[in-house]
């Protein structure tokens, strides 16, 4: 839901409980472009047909109306190569979306894509796409004034009204709608529906941006069948088209009987400590989950909700920034989202940050860690030695966490995962047990604060997913979420 001290956008007026949810759009009018190709157009030299096989979908929410952001913005979007894109382009998303793939190796005619949420349906982007062989289809807002697809806000999901203090009623955020939005392809004369069970689309039934806070984007997920199997094909039913005004029908809502776990407690800015790692789809592996937490200026110590556990605990000193390290065991499999924990600090913080790894291999468990330390600023900058974590084992993947303003210069074969305010995450896997971690240096003048963690497990180590909370203003540090992104 847009907020005015962000952006003063004019919005169809809304009361308690009904609001428009659907809109006119104007297909191929001002702001609305295709990356590549037109969408209805067959490529020329390729033989154009329908899919016999439902085809791959995923959905994501796109936001680059509630800064800072997340981390966690779709990608491919506008712009990226093979993608035929429907939307606005002017950098100002506050939607949910699809994107459909053509893998085939023929153009796919006669394309419909409609979103039911309850009785929402939003339904603007034409009845006779084309979707060019080797594309992607992505589909969004196609009205940035009034956000016509900003799926967090509308019914069924509960309203809820900016406030100036930044707190919100119980009211707005509980119940969460249970609504599971449900995504309709036409291919020719066949319609194949598609599940989003982990409700990404709609952000998991309530206003994100007012109920966990921020940025509400999140990375393209896979979606199929409620049962997870390949999406069964139903005979296309009859409908009306609705690229023709039709004026702003307001559905009825639909009473919500479950509480996603990732919702916050009610009168609060920053999100509730996560009880588990809420995945938003089930998976047959298990990776390790990695949360990583830095905070202002003030010495306290961490806290963090079972089942994660404090790995690297440290609370600072005065002039040296406090930064923890923790980990859990998580279920996963390709595309599901995970939810970080929120690392409490003791201490009353005004600026902080928060990472999340998820690393995948078979039983991994954290070897040891490196104590933190405090490198004290000086002109010119300075440099160290970082001793090896207590435990480490070859073959294991170490991540490096420092807290600084400073540019960092790392040894060599280190690669940056994430950056978050003011930490950074690197990570490197060993095939033997090094003398030291080598010695990171920086020309800055600001002091910085470093710690590391050693994980391994049978086989290989690998990075399966990044996330992060981006930098806040909090004590409770939320670590963000991540997509695994392997098989």
């Amino acid at each position: 839901m847009p907020d005015p001290q962000i952006a003063h956008r004019p919005r169809f007026t809304h009361n308690a409980r009904l609001r428009p949810v659907r809109y006119v759009a104007l297909l191929l009018g001002l702001g609305l472009l295709l990356s590549t190709g037109v969408a209805g157009l067959a490529t020329p030299g390729r033989e154009a047909q329908a899919a016999s096989a439902p085809p791959p979908v995923w959905v994501a929410y796109a936001d680059t109306h509630h800064p800072p952001a997340g981390g966690n913005f779709p990608s491919p979007w506008y712009g990226s190569p093979h993608t035929t894109f429907m939307s606005t382009t002017t950098n100002d998303w506050d939607s949910g979306a699809v994107k459909i793939d053509n893998t085939t190796g023929a153009d796919m005619t006669g394309v419909h894509v409609s979103v039911t949420i309850g009785s929402a349906v939003y339904d603007f982007w034409g009845s006779n796409l084309t979707i060019p062989a080797g594309n992607s289809l992505i589909v969004a807002q196609t009205d940035d004034v009034n956000a016509n697809m900003d799926t967090s806000d509308y019914e069924p999901n509960p309203y809820s009204a900016y406030q100036a203090s930044g707190v919100y009623p119980f009211s707005d955020c509980h119940p969460p709608s249970s609504a599971i939005p449900t995504i309709h392809v036409t291919i020719g004369s066949t319609t194949y529906t598609y599940f989003d069970t982990g409700k990404i689309i709609n952000r998991a039934g309530s206003d994100w941006a007012h109920c966990v806070g921020g940025d509400e984007a999140a990375g393209w997920v896979a979606v199929s069948t409620s049962s997870g199997g390949t999406p069964t094909s139903t005979p296309t039913p009859t409908r009306t088209p609705t690229s023709m005004p039709t004026g702003t029908p307001t559905p009825t809502s639909v009473a919500a009987t479950a509480t996603p776990t990732s919702t916050p407690m009610p009168g609060t800015s920053t999100p509730t400590p996560t009880a588990t790692p809420t995945a938003q789809t089930g998976g047959p592996r298990t990776d390790l989950a990695l949360g990583f937490a830095e905070a202002s200026q003030q010495p306290g110590a961490w806290s963090v909700t079972s089942p994660y556990q404090l790995a690297v605990n440290w609370s600072g000193s005065t002039g040296s920034r406090p930064v923890a390290i923790v980990d859990a065991p998580v279920s996963v499999s390709h595309g599901t989202i995970v939810t970080g924990p929120t690392v409490t600090n003791a201490a009353t913080q005004s600026a902080s940050g928060g990472s999340f790894l998820l690393l995948e291999g078979s039983g991994l468990t954290v070897h040891g860690t490196t104590p933190a330390a405090h490198v004290s600023g000086q002109t010119g900058g300075t440099s160290r030695s970082i001793a090896i974590p207590s435990g480490m084992q070859a073959g294991d993947l170490v991540a490096v966490y420092i807290d600084t303003a400073n540019t960092m210069a790392p040894p060599s074969g280190w690669t940056l995962q994430h950056h978050d305010g003011q930490g950074s995450v690197w990570t490197q896997t060993f095939t033997s047990v090094p003398s030291s971690l080598g010695t990171w240096s920086t020309t800055g003048q600001s002091g910085w604060t470093y710690t590391a963690i050693a994980v391994g497990g049978t086989g290989s180590t690998v990075v399966d997913g990044v996330g992060g909370g981006g930098s806040q203003n909090s004590s409770a540090v939320h670590t963000g979420s991540a997509t695994a992104t392997l098989p």
